[in-house]
């Protein structure tokens, strides 16, 4: 278990785990102390008010949508788990990161975590079983599809089980027509909801 920490940017500390929920959780922990005890950043602000799914594909890169996401907990302080399929990993990892936002005016200063479970897509079930142990208690899940998504793939079918809600980035698609089944949309679970961000 290593820890880094750059206090220069966004991003206080970032430590390497394995991808199961035990150890993410033992990962977190440690992320926290630090911050607690102001050895990374000093006092800070812990609130959330979701869980934030982001599913990634091997074609994106996960480091783009940090600063969205950054953006993000302004509003709705979150817990961001990135699930990024990449078929060069050998066995599913996590990398557990702080992020701190500086105090603004009439603001006080943000902490948020980003978990992000890299695997093959053949371990998708493994790495969504993760995903799916460290979402935040009593708080919803809110899915957000920044790229193409296969509305019939392994992945989708994944984070809809673990959501309370999808959110499907259609300016990122390249043919957004395509993407969309006939309305209504059919309902693949319960509790899944269908919107779009344009």
């Amino acid at each position: 278990m290593s820890v880094s920490a750059d206090s220069s940017g966004v991003t206080l500390a970032s430590l390497q785990t394995a991808a199961h929920g035990r150890a993410i959780e033992a990962g977190l922990h440690e992320l926290w102390r630090q911050a607690e005890a102001g050895e990374v950043g000093g006092a800070l602000i812990r609130s959330a008010s979701l869980t934030l799914l982001v599913p990634v594909t091997s074609s994106q890169s996960a480091d783009d949508l940090i600063g969205v996401i950054d953006r993000v907990t302004l509003i709705h302080p979150c817990r961001a788990i990135l699930v990024v399929l990449d078929d060069s990993a050998a066995e599913p990892s996590a990398t557990l990161t702080s992020h701190y936002r500086r105090p603004g005016n009439e603001e006080a200063a943000r902490y948020w975590e980003e978990i992000r479970i890299v695997a093959p897509s053949r371990l998708i079930h493994q790495a969504m079983s993760a995903a799916s142990t460290v979402v935040l208690p009593g708080l919803p899940v809110q899915a957000w599809w920044p790229g193409a998504v296969a509305l019939d793939g392994d992945l989708y079918d994944h984070a809809i089980e673990v959501s309370d809600r999808v959110l499907l980035d259609s300016m990122r698609f390249r043919e957004p027509r395509a993407v969309w089944p006939p309305w209504p949309a059919p309902s693949t679970s319960p509790t899944s909801r269908w919107h779009s961000a344009t």
